[in-house]
C-alpha cells in the first residue's frame, strides 16, 4: 500500500476522532473493532459475496492501520 493511501487513512481517523490529542479511540476498542471486521470476513466467505469480501478486507487493513499507529508503527514496519 503506498504511503499515500495510509496517510488518508489516518487523517480520516483524526477527522472522525478516533486519533489525536482528544481521540476517543483505544488500543482495545480498535482490536475490537478488527474482530468485528474479520467477523464480517468471515461471513462473506461464507456467502461467496465479494463485494461484501472486499469491503471487509479493506475495513480490516483500516483499523491495522490505526492500530499500528496507535502502536507508534507504520504498516511498512509491520509488513
Amino acid at each position: 500500500m503506498s504511503a499515500y493511501l495510509e496517510e488518508e487513512i489516518l487523517d480520516w481517523a483524526h477527522d472522525k476522532g478516533i486519533l489525536g490529542a482528544k481521540g476517543r479511540g483505544t488500543e482495545a476498542g480498535q482490536h475490537m473493532k478488527t474482530l468485528e471486521e474479520v467477523e464480517e470476513l468471515t461471513h462473506a466467505l461464507a456467502d461467496r459475496n465479494l463485494p461484501e469480501i472486499a469491503d471487509a478486507i479493506g475495513d480490516i487493513y483500516v483499523t491495522l492501520v490505526i492500530q499500528a499507529e496507535m502502536q507508534g508503527l507504520r504498516m511498512s514496519d509491520c509488513i
